[in-house]
């Protein structure tokens, strides 16, 4: 079906019927009901999940089965400070950004700036602030990279403070976590830290299944929301939701705040979804003033100032470098994903020539 949807010339014009946001809204609010319930049994034994690993006690509607919240015992937390965790469940793939594009493996290529598309655009200026959960939304029409998204590349104009943030990010990391209907749907902070408002970027929702990263550039084109972050032992990071079809909503538990490693971030209503996580390869070098002033950004200011950035100077070993553990990299370059568990070893900051 997927096949055809993506295609052909017939299934891409349902397509765009099926990737409207109206659609997903829809199907949200039916499996927020009492009715919902009716799909849970046939949802768990089809999709093999252990509710063992979760509190499944009290679900009133299906979305409360989709996130349900796992036990603490069942995703233990990699505490040592240098180890870089996974915030989510998920499949893997792991990519180098150069010069400012990620080139994912038989997929579009896309750019970081178009990546983050409009949303540095102040909120005053271009943007409004969504009353019902306090984050800014970027107007795609003045330069969000959604904006035509349905019918480009989604490669239009990202904003001149989405390519000065992203150009902080060129040489280093960006992590992709598709997460699948039978993962846990939360997501989480993977170390400590201060965080700036949410940023929402409006779009599409396609799937998030490989053939639809074959043949769209699925993650500058679907709806998303992320944050910038600044970590005591990573640096400047950036942490994205990217929502996909039938997610009836991305649902972020906060909006300025300081967090702690492991700490819940949020969760997907139903459907796949992905995380994305951008790193600095240095995470100690200096971070830029990339998009100052700009309602989004404005976070790294106020983040300086409740003690995550001065810790990560004071934490700092010049010359420390990211390193992904072995499988990642490779796999992702045979076009292979990896399973990762929430709160599992990753990779590792170390001196440039040790990678313990």
């Amino acid at each position: 079906m997927l096949k055809f949807l993506y295609e052909t010339a017939f299934g891409r014009l349902i397509l765009k019927g099926l990737t409207a946001p109206g659609l997903s809204r829809a199907v949200g609010h039916f499996l927020d009901t009492k009715l919902s319930c009716i799909f849970i049994g046939p949802f768990v034994r089809n999709n093999g999940i252990n509710l063992d690993d979760y509190y499944s006690d009290n679900f009133t509607c299906f979305n409360d089965c989709f996130c349900r919240r796992v036990k603490e015992d069942r995703r233990p937390v990699d505490m040592d400070p240098s180890v870089l965790v996974a915030p989510c469940d998920g499949l893997l793939s792991a990519y180098e950004i150069s010069d400012g594009l990620v080139v994912p493996v038989k997929q579009s290529r896309y750019s970081i700036a178009d990546l983050l598309g409009g949303g540095l655009v102040a909120p005053e200026s271009s943007g409004v602030v969504d009353s019902s959960e306090g984050s800014v939304t970027a107007d795609a029409s003045k330069g969000s990279g959604t904006a035509g998204a349905s019918e480009g590349s989604g490669t239009s104009g990202a904003s001149e403070a989405a390519r000065r943030l992203a150009a902080e990010f060129d040489g280093g990391l960006c992590l992709v976590f598709r997460l699948c209907v039978d993962n846990y749907h939360r997501y989480h902070y993977f170390d400590d830290g201060s965080k700036g408002r949410n940023v929402f970027i409006p779009g599409r929702l396609h799937t998030v299944r490989p053939i639809a990263l074959r043949n769209r550039p699925v993650f500058v084109e679907n709806s998303r929301e992320y944050t910038v972050m600044d970590t005591v032992n990573f640096g400047r990071a950036i942490q994205m939701e990217v929502g996909a079809m039938l997610v009836g909503k991305i649902a972020n538990n906060h909006e300025e705040h300081e967090f702690k490693r492991g700490e819940e971030k949020g969760c997907f209503l139903y459907g796949g979804s992905t995380v994305i996580l951008l790193l600095k390869r240095n995470p100690d070098s200096p971070a830029t003033s990339a998009g100052s002033g700009s309602g989004a950004n404005s976070s790294s200011e106020a983040n300086s100032s409740s003690g995550a950035n001065s810790s990560s100077e004071a934490n700092s070993s010049p010359g420390a470098t990211i390193h992904l553990d072995e499988p990642f990299l490779a796999n992702t370059l045979a076009g292979i994903e990896t399973p990762v568990k929430m709160g599992q070893r990753i990779g590792i900051k170390a001196p440039a020539e040790s990678k313990h």
